[in-house]
């Protein structure tokens, strides 16, 4: 919402409704985020079966846009003429693609890649990966409330949707050119 009101009033375009409907579908997202987390937190939330092909695109529909404004591609690849699924809420992965997304739009670099395949063992794995620096120090610490010092808790968040959810967020590759997977059972 700042991004979109601060690039507004820097740049005011000649109808500022353009700016006023991206703002207000900003809003719509954070409500529904809202509404989500609370859904998670109430244990009400709907849980699967989930066909992940369509957590994974309404995700790229969700942050395409913000990567495209960044200059910056997103690219989703899924398994063709596969169907997977997972028994997990599909608010509950959409919060964890979300964070992942964010982090990489943030902190990484270069084309970004939402990738859906399945599993070695059966199951599935969502994997977002960018072409950034990566992490540094422990690949664990970034999982760590305790390690933030109060400072980057989505990733810890993360991980603990993903556990309530019986899936597992894990760091694949450290980088150059990180890979973030949940592991879908």
């Amino acid at each position: 919402l700042r991004l979109a009101v601060e690039t507004e009033l820097a740049q005011p375009r000649p109808d500022p409704s353009t700016a006023l409907h991206e703002v207000l579908e900003e809003t719509d997202r954070l409500e529904r985020t809202i509404n989500d987390l609370l859904l998670l937190a109430r244990g009400t939330a709907e849980r699967g079966p989930t066909e992940l092909q369509v957590v994974v695109r309404e995700a790229n529909d969700r942050w395409h846009g913000q990567f495209a404004v960044a200059g910056r591609p997103l690219r989703l690849r899924t398994s063709h003429g596969q169907s997977l699924e997972a028994h997990a809420s599909p608010a509950a992965l959409g919060q964890i693609l979300d964070v992942l997304l964010d982090n990489a739009l943030r902190h990484g670099a270069g084309v970004v890649h939402l990738v859906l395949r399945p599993g070695s063992g059966g199951g599935a794995v969502i994997a977002v990966e960018d072409e950034g620096p990566g992490i540094a120090g422990d690949p664990e610490a970034v999982f760590s409330t305790a390690a933030q010092g109060g400072h980057g808790l989505g990733l810890p968040l993360a991980a603990a949707l993903a556990d309530a959810e019986g899936a597992r967020l894990r760091l694949a590759q450290r980088g150059p050119g990180p890979v973030f997977e949940l592991v879908l059972h």
